[in-house]
């Protein structure tokens, strides 16, 4: 962060103090973003945007107001805030949405916070030719392996910015941002038919060490790897029935999210959750532990604080199938009339099993392991779902054909009551590190 940054910051605040409201928080977003796409072997995409704005909230005589500029000169944002505060008065009162009690806020000064150590500012420094190399890299691991592909797409983005904020209550707090995404998408064709099937594979990180071209055909293979049953001439449905079903770590997200998301003080103020009310109650199997580490060196989401400002701390969300808390922001708890908690999740881990994926598989016996979703829905009050998915059929711990055309049905809470196994082996996926989960009794049709 320049000292520009947090001079304009400042001033905003003062500004909106002077000028009629009795308290605010601002907020200065900076974003650098570098985005290349190829199909095949040819560039189709280069774009590089900086952004800058800053965001404020505003409480003016009990009205509150939220708004955003990119104009951050000292005249339009004089002009600007002006005109919010002016604005702000025309709201109805909120007097629910105030600021977190100042000690419940991170207390440190963003200078003396120690490093989380998911930073890398040496992203920025990345040149265009090394981007351009290692995305070049994905193609050229599968053009010419095998005469079935149709096209591979890659795609790469980073970020590299961040937020700092300040409010009435003499708080302040510096989030700093980077991250890489790198993705392979494969298309094949299906020889006699008019099937094109297709996958993807991604990996992503803070930093750009280890994301060289090593990684690049790493990603492509694992791409193809998990096009190469869907080209089987016997692809398709299974009987329908109640099977075993294999989630590994980049497909349990989609079971897993519906749980964080109904614990959230919107869903549970809306009543819109199927976990309303049952805060200390067993919800799953005793198998599944999941916890937040917000504080985890290296992990992505790890944070000292939320989006409030309100110090992060570990939680159990889950502690061996009972459900442990919600996430209540300041906001929300008055609403509800209850006490906060942090308004987000930060870093969820799932607890790990004893056994490893593949030994977990081997010893399962007749079940489908899921290879990707495709849509499908749940219903946030009842937590009933259907998803589409594909997957590879297994009989007596060994892959047979694989399936496709299928949809698993039923209701999360059930789901989860049917744990069989959580493998030890763990992945980080987006800001969760998450193992493999064997689920019994699933309906598939």
């Amino acid at each position: 962060m320049n000292p520009t940054t947090r001079d304009i910051t400042l001033s905003a605040l003062r500004t909106a103090l002077s000028s009629g409201a009795q308290a605010a928080r601002i907020e200065y977003l900076w974003m650098d973003q570098t985005t290349l796409q190829s199909t095949d072997l040819t560039l189709t995409q280069l774009q590089r945007s900086s952004a800058s704005a800053l965001q404020m909230t505003l409480w003016v005589d009990g009205r509150v107001g939220s708004y955003s500029t990119n104009r951050l000169d000292a005249d339009n944002l004089r002009s600007f805030i002006a005109g919010s505060i002016a604005n702000t008065r025309l709201l109805n009162p909120d007097p629910d949405r105030t600021l977190p009690d100042l000690s419940r806020c991170y207390s440190l000064k963003p200078n003396l916070a120690p490093s989380l150590g998911n930073y890398d500012g040496t992203l920025a420094d990345l040149d265009i030719e090394t981007r351009k190399r290692i995305l070049a890299a994905v193609p050229h691991t599968l053009l010419g392996t095998d005469p079935r592909i149709i096209n591979v797409t890659a795609n790469w983005n980073d970020r590299v910015g961040g937020r700092y904020v300040v409010d009435s209550q003499d708080w302040e707090g510096l989030q700093l941002i980077s991250s890489i995404e790198l993705d392979c998408q494969v298309a094949c064709c299906v020889p006699g038919t008019d099937r094109k099937p297709s996958d993807d594979w991604y990996e992503m990180s803070f930093s750009p060490t280890g994301f060289d071209e090593a990684l690049a055909s790493s990603i492509a293979r694992n791409a193809m790897r998990l096009v190469l049953p869907k080209l089987e001439p016997d692809a398709g449905p299974v009987p329908a029935g109640r099977y075993k079903v294999l989630m590994r770590p980049r497909w349990v997200c989609r079971v897993i999210d519906p749980l964080l998301n109904a614990l959230t003080g919107t869903a549970l103020f809306m009543e819109r959750s199927f976990l309303l009310g049952r805060l200390g109650q067993r919800i799953t199997s005793p198998l599944l532990t999941l916890t937040d580490r917000p504080h985890q060196q290296g992990a992505m989401g790890a944070s000292w604080f939320d989006f409030e400002g309100v110090a992060t701390c570990d939680l159990d969300i889950i502690r061996e199938g009972v459900l442990s808390t919600y996430y209540i922001s300041t906001y929300n708890a008055r609403r509800l009339h209850t006490a906060p908690t942090v308004g987000e999740p930060m870093v969820v881990c799932m607890t790990p099993g004893t056994k490893s994926a593949t030994d977990i598989a081997a010893s399962a016996g007749d079940f489908i392991d899921i290879t990707g979703f495709l849509g499908g829905n749940h219903n946030d009050v009842t937590g009933d779902f259907s998803f589409g998915i594909e997957g590879m059929l297994w009989k007596q711990g060994k892959p047979v054909r694989s399936v496709s055309g299928i949809n698993i049905t039923g209701n999360l809470l059930d789901l989860w009551q049917h744990v069989l196994a959580i493998s030890s082996d763990r992945e980080e996926i987006n800001d969760s590190f998450l193992a493999t989960v064997l689920f019994d009794d699933v309906s598939v049709g």
